[in-house]
């Protein structure tokens, strides 16, 4: 009667404890898809559902080079690309987009690119200027933490179908957080990405060879 008392007793707390297990498990999940759904709304509406300028759209992708440091808005890629062209493509406007940043990889400019197209009306037209590649050199015989060998497949894998989980990677490594995984075939990978994604987007990419001397950095 004892065992039968202890056994039913345990099978009781046993159950409970599945239960709210349970229901952590479905809060958890319910917070992952509202994150989800709530970045995918919100870049839905910045780039399709806003009304925007009928505008012919010139991104640009790179580092410092691409940015024009030191002269910003001045003599920058597009800015020169655009004033050539007397800021009119088809009877439309040239509106600039420079996403290039000083110091910056292809992987960052690859990632802000898809976020400023994700849902564009492909309709549009547009182009990107890619030229990047002399920042990726310096992390070419860098050491890569031991944490990589478990982060990178989990960032490759399950994280790249996310957007929210990519958005929170992407700034866990800007932050210092999580591990920087770099290695050679990162670039031409990335740069893939960039190019697909411009496709996709309804956009023109045009590539530049980048010529990088960091033999004495």
């Amino acid at each position: 009667m004892i065992f039968l008392w202890y056994h039913l007793s345990s099978n009781m707390k046993m159950r409970g404890r599945l239960q709210r297990w349970g229901w952590w498990a479905a809060a958890v999940l319910a917070c992952a898809l509202a994150a989800e759904a709530g970045c995918r709304l919100f870049f839905l509406c910045k780039n399709r559902l806003s009304p925007g300028p009928d505008a012919f759209e010139l991104y640009a992708l790179g580092g410092s080079s691409m940015l024009g440091a030191p002269y910003e808005g001045i003599l920058s890629v597009p800015g020169i690309a655009s004033k050539m062209l007397g800021d009119v493509v088809h009877g439309r406007r040239v509106r600039v987009v420079n996403l290039a940043s000083s110091g910056e990889t292809i992987y960052p400019q690859a990632f802000k690119f898809k976020l400023a197209v994700l849902y564009r009306d492909s309709l549009k037209p547009g182009a990107v200027l890619i030229y990047s590649g002399h920042n990726d050199a310096m992390f070419f015989d860098q050491a890569r933490p031991p944490a990589c060998a478990f982060y990178e497949p989990f960032m490759r894998g399950p994280a790249s179908r996310s957007l929210a989980l990519s958005l929170l990677m992407f700034h866990g490594e800007r932050a210092r957080f999580l591990p920087l995984c770099r290695k050679n075939g990162d670039f031409e990978r990335h740069m893939r990405e960039a190019v697909e994604t411009a496709l996709a987007a309804g956009l023109r990419p045009v590539l530049a060879t980048v010529i990088s001397n960091v033999a004495d950095i």
